[in-house]
């Protein structure tokens, strides 16, 4: 991760992806809500698209929270 670019994408282990296949596409990102609505949403969202996990995003500026 450089100054320039604060998140860093890590593929999902064991695999290896190409990120010009993220060109067009949408990142969708739950934020916290009362409930984990919003949370609920997106895993449903998820799971009627069809969507295929490539890896995560490595940043200083995402933290997770409980």
């Amino acid at each position: 991760m450089t100054d320039s670019t604060p998140f860093e994408f890590v593929p999902t282990f064991g695999t290896t992806f190409d990120v010009s296949k993220f060109k067009g596409t949408q990142l969708v990102i739950p934020c916290l809500s009362a409930g984990m609505g919003s949370s609920i949403a997106v895993d449903y969202y998820i799971m009627n698209e069809n969507a295929t996990k490539a890896g995560y995003l490595n940043s200083d500026y995402i933290s997770p929270s409980v």
